[in-house]
């Protein structure tokens, strides 16, 4: 486990969690337990099919995943790690589309995300 001490911060955006998988826990001055979160580790995730729906803005998207049910798509009660890759430059796609930087870079940006996904 790894204890986050704001007071020896590296640099503003350094701070990594470890591949090997990570437990985090807020705990308040009086040392009261707040939020807790277990963050698994890479290789605990596998690689699965699905297809994204992206809204034409941007700003939001519906993810199914394929599925032999008659049901449709589900997604099993279970911790998902989802995979992006934000492309400032996409010009390759589209020749007409902005190309956006920051900092003068305008290299895709790439995130991931940790979904844990419970019964309903």
């Amino acid at each position: 486990m790894f204890r986050f001490d704001p007071t020896n911060r590296p640099e503003r955006g350094q701070l990594r969690l470890t591949p090997r998988g990570t437990d985090l826990r807020l705990v308040s001055a009086d040392k009261t337990s707040g939020h807790v979160r277990r963050f698994l580790p890479n290789d605990d995730y596998v690689r699965m099919d699905a297809s994204v729906l992206r809204k034409r803005d941007g700003t939001g998207f519906f993810i199914v995943a394929p599925t032999t049910s008659s049901l449709g798509s589900r997604f099993e009660v279970g911790q998902y790690r989802l995979e992006m890759a934000y492309r400032r430059n996409n010009q390759a796609v589209d020749p007409d589309s902005q190309v956006l930087s920051e900092a003068g870079v305008s290299a895709p940006e790439h995130v991931a995300i940790d979904i844990p996904w419970p019964a309903h």
